[in-house]
């Protein structure tokens, strides 16, 4: 995991693995996720966060030895109104495929986010960590604003 985004009100973050590694990084994630849950309601929003987001975030969790954080992030069916999940909506069973959050945002009228995942890939290799992290937050910016256009938020 190159990084996470999370967005608190109006204030977007972004954990970075580079420099620090992605144990530590996850580490830090943790902790910060064990806080909000522990003193507030959280209700986790994104964009397939159910099918790719979590999934990846547990796993990686485990391999880490978090054996128990990973528990943050699996939500039981009694749980699910507390992910907001814009692709479970817009999800095609005949073809299991979503529109891209781009898609998306151009569907509603937002503007699209900066950069995309597929290229966190290449930017990674190239040490290009500034570009990854204005992806994420610009991520975070655009699903708030597809949220707000669908009357989710």
């Amino acid at each position: 995991i190159a990084c996470i985004g999370v967005q608190v009100e109006d204030v977007g973050t972004c954990f970075g693995s580079w420099g620090i590694g992605e144990g530590a990084m996850l580490d830090t994630f943790v902790d910060f996720a064990a806080s909000m849950t522990r003193n507030h309601v959280v209700r986790w929003a994104g964009h397939s966060l159910n099918r790719f987001d979590f999934p990846i975030i547990r796993t990686r969790l485990i391999h880490h030895g978090h054996a128990q954080a990973h528990r943050l992030f699996a939500f039981s069916k009694w749980e699910r109104e507390r992910v907001l999940d814009l692709a479970d909506d817009w999800w095609f069973p005949n073809n299991g495929q979503c529109p891209s959050l781009a898609t998306m945002a151009a569907i509603v009228g937002v503007d699209a986010p900066e950069g995309s995942g597929a290229d966190v890939g290449g930017q990674w290799a190239r040490g290009e960590y500034d570009l990854i992290e204005r992806h994420c937050l610009s991520d975070l910016r655009v699903t708030e604003q597809v949220c707000n256009a669908l009357g989710e938020s």
